[in-house]
């Protein structure tokens, strides 16, 4: 099946049922795996920033999106919230968005496109029909790309990009060179939009191709770099023209402008204003890159199999530009994010949803490992069936658990929607979300629950603000208020929670009864009481019995809080305005709570002068004894009881 330009029917044939097989399995794997998003983070932000621009807008009005309703990845300027993505990827989910009612249709024509240019890519470099065909097959049939193509991330949409950009270039040989050539170059341009890092590696990639395999003609590369180059110039200018409007510098892209440092290069970083810092050095991005890398071929059609086939498959190709091309991508990937520290943070997602940033690897991985089964059947047709036979098996080993996992994800998913639907009803409502050490946003950690971008939803979602959370009372004075919260269960995973809140004046001077029991079996209980950073405590037994049981009494009002201890009273002062106050009971082998298992209360309140409101029910928390000491939401821990209200 040679060819020396364009390919048969019968071959465009066949890889138009692979592109439509793609799209299909894209809108399959999207409504299984993904009816509500996963839980990458990124894929609520890309489709919250997609609705925003369905609604006219490219930002969002900094107040009310400041506070309780402020979207994962956003930061204010000039009075607007910046939303974090380059408006590619959001914007053609947009106009999904419009024309068809879904932003669906976008990753499965996105995916389908790669398969067909994967094609076109392969047919290109190697002038073989079969081959390119057994790359778009290999393409389509990746554990990697399949996941991707039900969610809503713009990986695929690079490399689709990438791939059109590639091709274009390849057949400027075969004439129209300028046409081709300047075509090119607008895609690289409209790549460096959506992803600069991205564009920028394929620019030195294409500069290899051009360079490399005939290092001393090197002006006869100059004419076709310098014509992608220049047909790039509209799209990089279109991409500062935007940084300036949304962030008032062209340079500032908005992941630098949101709070929080996520630039290129070694040293402190953080994801967003408030999040926790991290310092990223050389030996954490190689660790990073290492295990990236390692876990990309288990993602691959055929799994590790692929590895040694497409290495036959490679020594086997001449050495041209085409293999100069595939070995920069191979290289220069990888190398490119090193210093990003988000390798870091993919690094965990690794066996959800798999290496991401390194989705381009799949070109040179699917083009060498299909030239390596087309060697197999050059050497007869046993080869080529054990060839084949073992990339079946190996995708067969793969796919499952990847699959797996995700679907699991999408279980949990459907019970915490299940809970909210079934407590708040047909009526509007207001639900408040936790949050992580992050912050309090949106989208994240559940980007599922998501608002309209003009807060016009029946049930509006709010992030947990602690004592803040007070105010939504007054805010909304015709909704109900929910928690939602993971709480502990008797299973190895939390269970959805929902509890209706209420607001309660506390009459002056009424004691609430606390009820202490010591289930840890520790010889000493202590009690302390807290608002912010300061904290009374007392101990009321030093000497304890597993299973004793204690009464105290909590009194609110416009003194403050007092609980009652043997030795005395111990107390916290409330501050006008809105706060947490704390009750804990500590149980450890001595006095010193920092090792201690402890149960505590925390109840939000409002002060205005002598008047003092709470929400009920409270909070209920447990935090395991040292060495884990990790925080666990929990109902009816018969360990501290109390009911204010």
């Amino acid at each position: 099946m040679k060819s020396t330009e364009a390919p048969s029917r019968r071959a465009c044939s066949i890889v138009s049922v692979f592109a439509a097989c793609s799209f299909a399995a894209s809108m399959v794997i999207g409504g299984w795996l993904f009816p509500h998003l996963s839980d990458n983070n990124d894929d609520a932000v890309y489709v919250f920033q997609g609705k925003t621009i369905a609604q006219g807008s490219l930002t969002l009005p900094a107040d009310p999106h400041a506070d309780f309703f402020r979207p994962w990845m956003s930061g204010p300027h000039d009075g607007r919230q910046v939303l974090v993505f380059q408006p590619v990827f959001p914007a053609t989910l947009a106009l999904s968005e419009v024309l068809f009612g879904t932003m669906r249709v976008v990753p499965a024509a996105i995916t389908a496109g790669c398969v067909m240019l994967i094609f076109a890519f392969a047919h290109a470099a190697l002038r073989d029909e079969r081959k390119a065909l057994f790359a778009a097959a290999l393409f389509a049939l990746s554990p990697l790309v399949l996941v991707h193509s039900g969610m809503y991330l713009e990986y695929l949409y690079a490399v689709l990009l990438e791939l059109a950009v590639l091709v274009l270039v390849l057949r400027a040989s075969w004439g129209h060179a300028t046409r081709r050539l300047v075509t090119a170059g607008l895609l690289h341009g409209l790549l460096f939009f959506m992803r600069p890092l991205d564009a920028i590696l394929l620019g030195l990639v294409i500069v290899a191709m051009h360079v490399l395999p005939r290092p001393a003609v090197v002006r006869a590369a100059i004419r076709p770099v310098a014509t992608v180059a220049a047909a790039a110039v509209p799209g990089v200018l279109l991409c500062f023209a935007y940084n300036h409007l949304v962030t008032g510098s062209a340079l500032r892209f908005p992941l630098w402008a949101i709070g929080g440092d996520n630039s290129l290069g070694f040293g402190k970083r953080s994801i967003a204003a408030g999040a926790p810092v991290i310092d990223f050095q050389f030996h954490d991005a190689w660790i990073a890159i290492r295990q990236n890398v390692r876990s990309l071929p288990h993602w691959l059609a055929g799994g590790v199999v692929a590895v040694p086939l497409g290495l036959y498959g490679l020594w086997r190709m001449p050495r041209d530009r085409v293999v100069a091309a595939l070995v920069a991508i191979a290289v220069l990937f990888p190398l490119g994010y090193l210093a990003y520290w988000g390798n870091v943070l993919i690094f965990f997602g690794r066996r959800t949803i798999g290496p991401h940033y390194y989705l381009a690897l799949l070109i040179p991985a699917c083009v060498v490992t299909a030239a390596g089964l087309d060697a197999c059947a050059r050497l007869g047709r046993v080869a080529f069936g054990v060839a084949t036979l073992a990339l079946v098996i190996g995708t067969g080993v793969e796919l499952p658990d990847k699959l797996d996992r995700n679907r699991t994800v999408a279980d949990r998913i459907d019970a915490e929607n299940t809970t909210i639907e079934t407590a708040v009803g047909a009526g509007a409502a207001v639900v408040v979300l936790p949050t992580t050490r992050d912050g309090p946003y949106l989208l994240h950690p559940r980007g599922w629950l998501m608002n309209e971008p003009d807060l016009s939803n029946r049930v509006l979602y709010a992030a947990d603000r602690g004592g803040d959370n007070v105010t939504l009372f007054d805010r909304f004075p015709d909704r109900p208020i929910w928690r939602f919260q993971s709480v502990e269960a008797t299973g190895p995973r939390p269970r959805p929670d929902m509890q209706r809140l209420r607001q309660v004046e506390m009459r002056a001077s009424t004691p609430i009864v606390v009820n202490i029991r010591n289930t840890a079996a520790q010889p000493v209980v202590v009690l302390q009481l807290s608002t912010g950073a300061a904290t009374s405590s007392c101990v009321i037994d030093g000497a304890a019995r597993a299973g004793a049981n204690y009464q105290v009494e909590l009194t609110i009002d416009e003194r403050g809080a007092r609980v009652s201890c043997p030795s005395g009273a111990i107390t916290a002062a409330l501050p006008d305005g809105h706060g947490t106050l704390s009750l804990g009971a500590a149980f450890g082998p001595n006095e010193d709570t920092g090792i201690a298992s402890i149960n505590e209360y925390r109840i939000w309140y409002s002060r205005q002068g002598a008047t003092i409101s709470v929400i009920a029910p409270a909070e209920q928390w447990r935090r395991d004894p040292a060495p884990l000491q990790r925080w666990r939401v929990t109902i009816d821990n018969p360990a501290i009881a109390l009911s204010v209200g």
